[in-house]
């Protein structure tokens, strides 16, 4: 019985994730309004962050943060610019050097690639847990949320080993027809 149970578990965890795969291999664009709410361990809320994300396929990222201060992390697939324009600052990175373990294209797009996972059903979601499939010092595990009814992500749980964020999507909108010029810094825009 315990070899039925442990076979239906599997198969299970892999017609959730083949539906997730499916889905995310029909999405070239995504785009959303998002709040990031940082914890420490113990539960304690240590910051709120607010604003818009656009992911377009391979790499490119627009990141736009509009609290509680305003900065953009910005990607072309090539170049990642972090910019804070309050304090009128400006760093740029080959994207090669840039932390690829925390953008959004993994979790997204390419998760299996990098990463063993577990499903559960919970009753409006799933329920995908990340452990990433070689270690990684950005985070110990992701937990993404997914609506049963349009399989887009709701919202997504990042674990390390002093904190954990917890991102909520809202409005999110796919294959919008965003262009190029959008991942590329320009002050003032």
């Amino acid at each position: 019985m315990k070899v039925l149970i442990f076979l239906f578990l599997i198969s299970q965890d892999k017609n959730i994730l083949e539906i997730l795969k499916q889905k995310y291999l029909k999405i070239n664009t995504f785009k959303s309004f998002f709040t990031q709410k940082l914890f420490s361990n113990d539960n304690r809320l240590i910051q709120t962050f607010s604003g818009v994300i656009y992911v377009k396929k391979p790499n490119k990222l627009l990141f736009e943060v509009k609290y509680p201060e305003p900065q953009k992390i910005i990607s072309d697939g090539d170049t990642v610019w972090i910019y804070f324009p309050l304090k009128n600052k400006l760093f740029k990175k080959d994207f090669s050097q840039y932390n690829k373990h925390i953008h959004p294209d993994i979790f997204l797009f390419n998760a299996s690639k990098e990463f063993k996972a577990k499903t559960f059903s919970l009753k409006k979601f799933y329920k995908v847990l990340y452990i990433p499939k070689v270690y990684n010092p950005y985070y110990d595990s992701i937990a993404i949320f997914v609506s049963k009814v349009d399989t887009l992500i709701s919202s997504m749980v990042v674990f390390t080993s002093q904190s954990y964020s917890v991102y909520t999507f809202k409005k999110v909108k796919v294959n919008l027809n965003l262009p190029d010029s959008l991942f590329i810094f320009r002050k003032g825009g």
